[in-house]
């Protein structure tokens, strides 16, 4: 009923013109020809760690606002970026678990931020993407290129910081949302708020469930590889955050927060899986004088996992990481030229690591930092960043001293941007110490002895901005020397199980090529507000080494995503916005490891498309409705596996939220 329903609800959908999108209910929002300026004087990003306009910020970056996310009515942050951010691929291992690749990077070369904050509980190659409740997202800041000169390990393929909302914006405001969908999709989400003159809090709790379904691969395939993905598997998730801000005085401001999450998983019938974290943190932030600031924040972080059996009633902890992390942050600008500061800040981490992946053993690794960044404003027309960061581990005893430099120059309608920075990441405690069996196919041993990946990364760009329109090119280039990657399956094999070994190694090196081209375009038409956006991205590798064994299959090389979307105010109580995303992914060709033959082929995944429409209804100052169509060209992978999309086709979602 829900699919004939929705079916009939989209070709009404796209009956309509296809550049369009969603609008908020006040007036303002229809912004005239030249808003695209002035968004841009007003965006402040953080990408240096010095709140700066998105238009004079030296490091090239990219905002998707909160206008953006409401338009898009993303599931997850997962389907939101691969809709924004071309070169970007979540793919799914054979537990279903999560890997990213970036332009070239994987997860543990792209560094996931919230709020500046590192996330604990790796579940494959990076954090679990569920814990992140969208309806608390304000906006999120991507940096493409090495930025471990302010934030460390794990950093060199640049850095994603999702903002959460930090204030209710009314003095009184509550909301409740609910969605349905395809699968026995449901959400629903509260939100409580209460602003005042020294005090703020803000509540979110949010409930997903959902179904699985299955997905079925060609029998050559299932012979191939008898483990390739089956079905999705259904799931329940509990998010909820609670943050209470106090300001004594207009210039001391303490924040107190704390999360938790829950999440289970169908595995089987016989074995559920569970994964469970609470977070929280203090944080200070003091204005000492008009040129002085200090920061000082601590954070707490620890994510479980275990595996809930039903006939038993028994949940066993197979999994925790823990982290403690502690931060503080000086910040000088100097009194002749407002415009340039010094930052000073420094970094202790204690993280905490119990793994079934380790045989139920434990391991804590200690590291502290201390950076520094200089900012200066010569001119007008030119600005300079420095920056320059030491980290120390107690395992394996790295060090390392990271440098970076940006500069950017401005001239009518142009900005040009150039950077250099050096990258790296340590070995993770998994790539360290696991010894774990891969479902009677082989076993991944991990070596202590591993030396830290490091890099070099040059960025260039140009940008024009005109009325209502702006072009950008940029081209980046990165050398990664001692790659941490996995080897082939080696004649070594295990005593117990006799499976042959695949250790983690270090390449020699990793050379990754990146174009990015972009163009944007805002217009008032027909009584509302048309804007475009299309991104294209060219990645190419080259890897170093040989005998080494690409679970994971390399970076489709072209890859674009597009946005229409048409805004339109029809009454003093009605309006309307349709959107139209999606984005487009080139053939790609890699190894497949055969588990009957202990052999690799060459396996071929073809080029697709999967577009996305939302249409939303704002009616009166407090109810909003939102249908989404999703896959709308109903695309199905011939083949299930590591590179595939999970989709079985066409999928519909309706909302409604209500705001008190």
């Amino acid at each position: 009923m829900l699919r004939s329903t929705m079916s009939t609800l989209t070709k009404l959908l796209l009956a309509l013109p296809l550049f369009s999108s969603h609008v908020r209910a006040a007036t303002p929002d229809l912004l005239p020809v030249d808003s695209t300026r002035v968004r841009l004087a007003q965006a402040v990003v953080t990408g240096t760690r010095t709140p700066k306009s998105l238009a004079t910020t030296p490091v090239l970056t990219r905002l998707i606002s909160a206008d953006d996310i409401r338009k898009a009515d993303a599931d997850d942050i997962r389907a939101l970026l691969q809709h924004e951010l071309p070169g970007l691929e979540f793919t799914q291992a054979l537990s279903q678990q999560t890997h990213l690749n970036f332009a070239g990077f994987s997860g543990q070369g792209v560094l996931f931020l919230v709020d500046g904050e590192r996330l604990s509980g790796e579940t494959m190659d990076n954090v679990d993407f569920a814990r992140i409740n969208m309806a608390d997202v304000e906006r999120i800041e991507i940096v493409k290129g090495a930025a471990s000169a302010l934030y460390g390990s794990s950093a060199a393929g640049g850095v994603v910081n999702i903002i959460t909302r930090r204030r209710a914006g009314a003095a009184h405001r509550a909301s409740v949302e609910g969605r349905i969908g395809t699968h026995k999709e449901h959400r629903l989400v509260v939100t409580h708020g209460v602003d005042r003159q020294k005090v703020s809090q803000l509540f979110h709790l949010q409930h997903t469930t959902a179904d699985g379904f299955a997905l079925h691969n060609p029998k050559d395939v299932a012979m191939y590889t008898k483990y390739a993905l089956a079905r999705v598997h259904a799931s329940r998730t509990w998010n909820a955050k609670e943050q209470l801000v106090f300001r004594p005085t207009a210039d001391l401001s303490l924040t107190a927060r704390a999360t938790y999450f829950f999440r289970e998983r169908d595995y089987d019938p016989s074995e559920r899986n569970r994964y469970r974290d609470f977070a929280g943190g203090l944080q200070g932030d003091w204005r000492i004088a008009p040129h002085h600031r200090l920061e000082v924040s601590y954070a707490f972080d620890q994510y479980d996992k275990s595996d809930f059996h039903p006939s038993t009633d028994r949940d066993l902890r197979d999994y925790s990481n823990v982290t403690h992390n502690l931060r503080t942050l000086y910040t000088h600008h100097f009194t002749r030229a407002p415009h340039n500061n010094i930052i000073i800040g420094a970094d202790y981490r204690r993280d905490y690591l119990m793994s079934y992946q380790f045989g139920g053993n434990r391991h804590i690794r200690h590291s502290a930092d201390v950076f520094t960044q200089f900012d200066w404003t010569l001119s007008p027309a030119w600005e300079l960043v420095t920056a320059l960061r030491y980290d120390t581990y107690d395992q394996g005893h790295h060090r390392r001293l990271t440098p970076k430099v940006s500069v950017r120059y401005r001239t009518g309608g142009f900005t040009f941007r150039g950077s250099y920075g050096s990258g790296f990441r340590v070995p993770t405690l998994k790539e360290q110490f696991m010894l774990f069996h891969i479902n009677d196919i082989f076993v991944i041993r991990g070596h202590s002895d591993l030396r830290p990946e490091t890099s070099h990364n040059i960025q260039l760009s140009s940008e024009w901005r005109g009325e209502g329109c702006s072009l950008t090119a940029a081209g980046t280039f990165s050398r990664v020397a001692d790659r941490i990657t996995t080897s082939a399956p080696s004649s070594d094999r295990d005593p117990a199980s006799g499976l042959p070994f695949v250790d983690y190694i270090n390449v020699p090196h990793l050379e990754v090529y990146g174009l990015e081209l972009s163009a944007a375009l805002r217009r008032t038409c027909a009584g509302g507000t048309l804007s475009a956006r299309l991104n294209y991205a060219f990645t190419h590798e080259e890897v170093g080494g040989v005998g080494t064994l690409t679970p994971y299959l390399p970076s489709r090389p072209h890859s674009a995503t597009f946005r229409l979307d048409y805004d339109r105010r029809f009454s003093a109580r009605y309006a309307a916005g349709l959107l139209l995303s999606g984005r487009i992914l080139s053939a790609l060709s890699g190894e497949e490891y055969n588990t009957l033959t202990a052999a690799s082929r060459t396996i071929r995944y073809p080029a697709y498309l999967i577009a996305r429409a939302a249409l939303n209804q704002r009616i009166g100052s407090h109810l909003t409705l939102t249908l989404t169509a999703d896959n709308l060209l109903d695309y199905r992978p011939h083949i299930y596996y590591y590179n595939a999309p999970l989709t079985d086709g066409r999928t519909f979602a309706l909302g409604v939220k209500v705001e008190l």
